[in-house]
């Protein structure tokens, strides 16, 4: 069993949440999936990305489940993917499955529920195509 680096105070397995949370408190690490506030040319930059290659959705993940809010880049630059996700503080990146050789891999950025409604309250007011209306 793997126990985090505060073993020796908590003796909680890695993976859980409660043990992530108390050890950003005892040894003053910042703590998981905290809102990053954005400067206005950080806010602005990222609006242009979403209004032009993102998605903002309220999918449903199973048949029977509440929707969630998601924002989502696609793109197949992953450079450009991890700076978003450096910007933001926040989200994962995944694989997109390519179908044909000649197909060029890409990748998703996704940031879904709280972290992405904190996350539109930063742009909404940089975002100019039909997605502002979605963001409200």
């Amino acid at each position: 069993m793997v126990t985090c680096r505060a073993d020796f105070l908590l003796a909680l397995p890695i993976n859980s949440s409660c043990c992530l949370a108390r050890c950003a408190l005892v040894l003053g690490m910042p703590r998981p999936n905290r809102d990053r506030a954005l400067d206005p040319t950080e806010a602005a930059w990222l609006a242009g990305l979403i209004d032009g290659d993102g998605t903002i959705a309220l999918p449903r993940r199973h048949k029977n489940e509440h929707r969630q809010l998601e924002v989502s880049i696609a793109n197949t630059d992953f450079a450009l993917l991890e700076h978003v996700k450096s910007i933001v503080g926040m989200g994962r990146i995944t694989r997109k499955r390519t179908v044909a050789r000649n197909h060029t891999p890409s990748g998703v950025y996704q940031i879904s529920n709280r972290q992405a409604l904190s996350l539109l309250n930063q742009i909404y007011p940089y975002l100019r195509t039909y997605k502002a209306k979605r963001a409200i």
